[in-house]
């Protein structure tokens, strides 16, 4: 089952829609390529929601664009339609400035739409959680990020979830301590990544960035070891995305 994080920074490009639009187009196409059971973005506007709908609408659940598209800044998390989802919620965080939060859905394996034939994606495992966040933006502002992180610790713990996926854009240089250093995650780039495919962040791999920023603000975590797992970047071949994205495969 792969699982694609992707930080698309839309509220950076308002005055420049025509970037936001091309970076969206060729993301499109890139997913239509790839066929990701799931899709996980940070940082989407009502434009780009918009066209990521025009582009995706077809395969990925319609839902979850309509319940997030009103939101100046969302999380969205989309899935392709032969997954049942048994629960679909945001939650804003209590803390914080940017008026963020995150984003949960549960998908559960135990069925599915019966005109396609249908495997379970993980052995042994009948339901995944899967967050997606963005923290808090800025440098100065990492005991807000360390609070936000302990508010999805919080929600977890009061719904009793396991089997858990978190796609997160920290907006953390790495210089910075990690505001999840004491959430006990799972870093699926520590785990099987290498120095090759460190950076998603980087003006050696981006035009948007600039130098000497290299940083990995953009991670997918497991709270628990409950499935094998592979990891890769995706480095946007048109270089007009600041962010690469995130690619975890659990089997």
């Amino acid at each position: 089952m792969k699982i694609l994080s992707w930080s698309l920074d839309s509220t950076l490009d308002n005055q420049n829609l025509s970037l936001l639009f091309e970076r969206i187009d060729n993301l499109v196409k890139h997913v239509l390529d790839h066929e990701y059971d799931v899709l996980a973005f940070q940082d989407v506007n009502s434009m780009g929601y918009d066209r990521l709908f025009k582009g995706l609408g077809e395969k990925y659940k319609r839902k979850l664009f309509d319940q997030s598209r009103f939101r100046s800044d969302s999380e969205m998390v989309f899935v392709l339609k032969k997954y049942n989802i048994s629960t679909f919620e945001y939650i804003p965080f209590t803390v914080g400035t940017q008026n963020r939060g995150f984003q949960c859905i549960v998908l559960d394996f135990s069925t599915s739409d019966s005109s396609v034939t249908f495997e379970k994606p993980i052995r042994n495992v009948d339901r995944i959680v899967i967050l997606v966040a963005k923290l808090e933006t800025g440098d100065s502002v990492f005991n807000i990020k360390k609070s936000q992180a302990a508010c999805i610790d919080k929600y977890i713990a009061s719904n009793r979830y396991e089997n858990l996926v978190l796609c997160l854009d920290n907006s953390t240089p790495d210089y910075m301590p990690d505001p999840l250093k004491d959430s006990y995650w799972i870093d699926v780039w520590c785990e099987v990544g290498n120095q090759d495919n460190r950076y998603t962040v980087d003006y050696m791999q981006n035009l948007m960035v600039t130098a000497p920023i290299r940083n990995r603000c953009d991670r997918i975590m497991l709270k628990d070891s409950f499935c094998e797992y592979d990891y890769s970047i995706i480095v946007p071949e048109d270089r007009i995305s600041r962010h690469c994205g995130v690619v975890v495969d659990l089997f």
